[in-house]
């Protein structure tokens, strides 16, 4: 099912309930500024970490030719 994100931020008026967003590919870094921001002092973990390998390990020559395709 799609949703707008801003759903997921906001009531059922539409008002906005959140004072900041941060982006998923700089969430080390945004969150950081966050918790200077709030003058909090924590780390943010790293949950379900993936044991895989290289992407590369992944591939073999067939592979290789249908994603370059």
């Amino acid at each position: 099912m799609f949703m707008q994100q801003t759903n997921w931020i906001s009531d059922n008026s539409g008002n906005i309930l959140v004072d900041k967003t941060i982006h998923f590919e700089k969430l080390e870094i945004e969150f950081n500024q966050v918790l200077e921001k709030l003058g909090k002092n924590t780390t943010l973990p790293h949950v379900k970490k993936s044991k895989r390998e290289n992407y590369r390990k992944y591939y073999d020559e067939e592979s290789i030719v249908t994603v370059q395709n």
